[in-house]
């Protein structure tokens, strides 16, 4: 239950301190029978209290509500991070929430550490952010023809993928050859060769969430060319 005081005798804006000294700092008393004096709780001294409050379910973007009692801890939770069992270092703040660039699954949770020299960290959770894959294909081309090669992934946060294509001849061909790379629709890398027994390309394309298609094209203008191994392999690596 954290809000500003509603009374019909609250004011508009915040009194200033009293200026004059008016005790020894210490710790609140009921008085006693013996003539003790009960201690006074003075106005700023709650408007003190109140603000200190306050800041805390500001800070976390909750809304003030006198009808709840759980306020301040479910701002504690928004917050901080919990430590496992660690340390805490002044230098070395530590954010966690959700990703705004992902609208569902665990992939949601961010992990950022503001530290420019903070050594290896590790993180583990639901699925895996990064993700490989390969694959490869022995054919033979017709007379002046071509084939692709296609790989698919659903990337769960943007990141970059690091794509990789290859085309091994079993032997050498006389005749032109075409090979390239793209990543989403977008050619990354293309080589045309005379007179080739291997060609390869690489490339790197940033991607968004969602589905990414890698894909390596290879053609000839041979009329009988050689069999052919082609390879097309990727890395995902999360930003």
């Amino acid at each position: 239950m954290v809000y500003q005081i509603d009374d019909a005798t609250a004011v508009a804006s915040l009194p200033a301190l009293p200026t004059d000294n008016i005790g020894t700092p210490g710790f609140f008393t009921g008085g006693s029978t013996s003539g003790g004096a009960p201690t006074r709780v003075r106005y700023w001294w709650l408007n003190m209290v109140q603000e200190e409050l306050r800041n805390l379910v500001i800070a976390a973007g909750l809304t003030q509500d006198k009808t709840n009692n759980a306020q301040v801890l479910a701002a504690l939770k928004v917050l901080f991070v919990q430590l496992g069992g660690k340390s805490a270092l002044a230098d070395n703040a530590v954010f966690l929430g959700k990703r705004a660039d992902v609208t569902s699954g665990a992939a949601r949770v961010g992990l950022f550490v503001d530290n420019t020299d903070f050594g290896a960290i590790a993180t583990i959770g639901a699925g895996n952010l990064g993700q490989s894959g390969s694959t490869e294909q022995y054919y033979q081309l017709e007379s002046q023809g071509s084939k692709s090669l296609e790989l698919t992934f659903n990337a769960p946060v943007a990141g970059v993928v690091h794509a990789e294509a290859s085309a091994n001849y079993s032997s050498q061909n006389t005749n032109q050859s075409l090979l390239s790379l793209s990543i989403n629709g977008v050619t990354v890398s293309s080589d045309q060769v005379t007179g080739t027994t291997c060609m390869s390309n690489g490339g790197c394309a940033a991607v968004s969430p969602g589905p990414v298609t890698i894909s390596s094209y290879c053609g000839t203008s041979a009329t009988s060319p050689p069999n052919i191994g082609h390879t097309l392999r990727y890395v995902f690596v999360p930003t």
